[in-house]
């Protein structure tokens, strides 16, 4: 097949069915494409949050299975000829057997890069047809492997459209949830994602009047809202046949009660908080599902990034009818800079794709990385820094399975260097894994996949390879088809566990494992936390982690009392006990004292244990919370 020239030349995949795994490695799963059965796993309740329920999932579905793909490794990048970076293509079944990249084809020498004589001929007898010519001169270009360049993709399509996307959008979904349908490995790879996953699938196909297996493409964005929320709007299209429900009666029953809006020559539903569109001239095969932030439009430019006071459905209705005649090879939505660029990068065939930017989610998005994915904060912190303002993450499911990050540089720092920086990080998570995976005590149910966790990890690095290409840079990867599901299994259930112990000794760089205890015996434990600025919420974190008890904040309860996750201060508290730390915290969080902390009691199931609950005075009252000594009022005499 001829190669496209405007595309970067890249590897051919490796041969269906093969694993990339070296001599000797253990395989990814002892049965291949089989999911285990996810029923006994115990998961613990999770609270509610000042996010709407379908988003929260969303949220948490798109950034759990994207940042996946955050552990790619390793390779270094190489140019094909006339400027063009490579991907070139292992012949050979051995592709990974060697670390970095795998086996290259038995290719002596590189053949000089010539026009063909037909071409040459052509183009001297003055033939206009330029376009054609370059494509045929394409053709004669030899790419050899060098064993780094990165691995061809096994799609081809365009940009993404990113139409009707609500204006401002900072993280971005796009999900091609028919053709995941299709396959085993899809299905269980959307199984594998909890079922949050499952929930919010339902949730779309019950708005749109059809079966999961009919939506062909959901397209998620999200921004800032208020304090501790996430605002935003999903767009689905259903595939060929299928249509949104045009009777008001149908609408109802899957919309609830709402009211009929006109702007712009178009109508929408507004609901309680929720607002529906389909638009015009997409035969009803689109729905535009978008929430707006719980203060309503007067919040300010934060509810939307046109600032005008209207809803944020307004605003991207009149974004949309605006982008309608952009160009096809141009996106439709109005994007920063670095989102334009990175968007450019991005195959809207793939499976699975989430991008946006780094900033944003560990800032003002904070909210989206709720409950166990709170984890990751410290993670994507270190590893994007400042050096990556832009990040595409997307999956692909076959007989291989393709992975790929794309990522783009601020304008002053050249690719090249930024990939090293980025390779040297990406080498180390397997190994920081580990360790993290060795602290825990994990369910007996999920116990082999937490522990192999590593092991897959460092499959995944091996196989990896990476290059600058134009103003970014793209590592990416294939492992054996059922690895997606695998993965993303062994990393739900390692996210979900909180290490029982963790007593860093300073002059071994150890960790120790303590006794079992109820959790105000453990908050005895010496720790030192010592941090210029940070968060309520990433404070608890850090006294969970050090001290080995799992702490919780009852987001509920704070707001009804005006206090936020994300309320910031400074912390410089060493060799104190993780118990006098915590209530200098709450202190600090809320100098009023309105908050405490309570013991939840382990609950019947096995696997469960105490907890200790951040939450108000009031609330610990009012559910009859028996509060610690320490908050309990002084004794009165008479």
């Amino acid at each position: 097949m001829a190669r496209d020239p405007s595309k970067p030349a890249r590897s051919s995949p490796p041969p269906a069915g093969t694993s990339g795994r070296r001599t000797g490695e253990r395989p990814v799963s002892t049965r291949p494409g089989v999911l285990p059965k996810p029923e006994p796993v115990v998961r613990r309740k999770r609270r509610r949050s000042p996010v709407p329920a379908f988003l929260v999932l969303l949220v948490a579905v798109g950034v759990t299975a994207g940042l996946l793909v955050l552990l790619l490794g390793r390779g270094s990048g190489s140019r094909s000829p006339a400027g063009v970076s490579g991907r070139v293509a292992p012949a050979e079944p051995g592709w990974g057997d060697q670390p970095g990249g795998g086996a290259a084809p038995a290719i002596t020498a590189a053949p000089a890069i010539t026009a063909a004589p037909a071409i040459t001929a052509a183009v001297g007898e003055g033939s206009k047809d330029v376009a054609s010519a370059e494509a045929a001169l394409a053709e004669r270009y030899v790419v050899v492997d060098t064993g780094r360049m990165p691995w061809a993709s096994p799609t081809a399509g365009p940009r993404p459209r990113l139409a009707y996307l609500p204006p401002g959008s900072q993280l971005i979904l796009l999900a091609r949830l028919a053709d995941l349908q299709a396959s085993d490995e899809g299905r269980l790879f959307i199984r594998s994602l909890g079922p949050e996953a499952e929930t919010a699938v339902d949730q779309l196909a019950a708005w749109c009047g059809c079966t999961p297996a009919e939506i062909e493409l959901v397209q998620a964005g999200w921004q800032a809202g208020g304090a501790d929320e996430v605002i935003g709007g999903v767009a689905v299209r259903l595939v060929e046949g299928c249509r949104v429900p045009a009777d008001d009666e149908p609408r109802r029953t899957a919309w609830g009660a709402t009211q009929p809006v006109e702007i712009e020559g178009e109508t929408y539903h507004k609901g309680q908080g929720i607002s529906f569109w389909v638009p015009q001239g997409e035969h009803e095969r689109v729905l535009v599902v978008v929430v707006e932030p719980a203060s309503g439009p007067a919040a300010g430019p934060a509810a939307g990034s046109l600032g005008l006071g209207e809803p944020l459905i307004a605003e991207t209705i009149r974004e949309s009818i605006a982008s309608r005649d952009q160009p096809a090879d141009q996106s439709a939505a109005d994007l920063p800079r670095d989102l334009e660029i990175l968007a450019g990068m991005l195959d809207a065939d793939r499976h699975l794709t989430l991008f946006g930017s780094p900033h944003y989610l560990l800032n003002r998005g904070r909210a989206a990385l709720a409950g166990p994915l709170v984890k990751l904060f410290k993670p994507l912190e270190w590893f994007f820094g400042e050096s990556i303002v832009a990040a595409g993450l997307s999956l692909h499911c076959g007989e291989n399975c393709y992975l790929e990050l794309d990522a783009v540089t601020p304008f002053d720092k050249p690719p090249r260097k930024e990939a090293t920086e980025l390779f040297s990080r990406l080498v180390s998570l397997p190994s920081a894994v580990e360790a993290y995976a060795a602290a825990l005590n994990p369910s007996p149910y999920g116990r082999i996949l937490v522990l192999r966790l590593p092991a897959m990890l460092r499959l995944l690095v091996a196989n990896a390879r990476w290059a600058p290409e134009g103003e970014g840079i793209v590592i990416n990867s294939y492992l054996p088809g059922h690895a997606p599901h695998n993965l993303a299994v062994a990393a739900e259930l390692t996210l979900a566990q909180t290490p029982v112990a963790v007593g860093a000794t300073a002059a071994a760089g150890t960790t120790t494992q303590a006794p079992a205890a109820d959790p105000l015996t453990q908050l005895e434990r010496s720790i030192t936390i010592v941090f210029p600025k940070d968060t309520l919420e990433m404070a608890v974190q850090m006294v969970a982690e050090m001290s080995g008890v799992p702490i919780e904040i009852v987001g509920p309860d704070l707001q009804l009392e005006g206090i936020t996750k994300n309320q910031s201060f400074g912390l410089d508290e060493r060799d104190k006990s993780a118990r006098d730390v915590l209530r200098v915290i709450l202190a600090k969080a809320n100098p009023d004292g309105k908050l405490v902390y309570v013991v939840r009691p382990k609950g019947e199931q096995e696997g469960e244990v105490e907890t200790i609950l951040v939450t108000t005075r009031a609330a610990a009252e009012k559910r009859g919370d028996r509060l610690p000594p320490e908050f309990q009022p002084p004794p009165k005499f008479k």
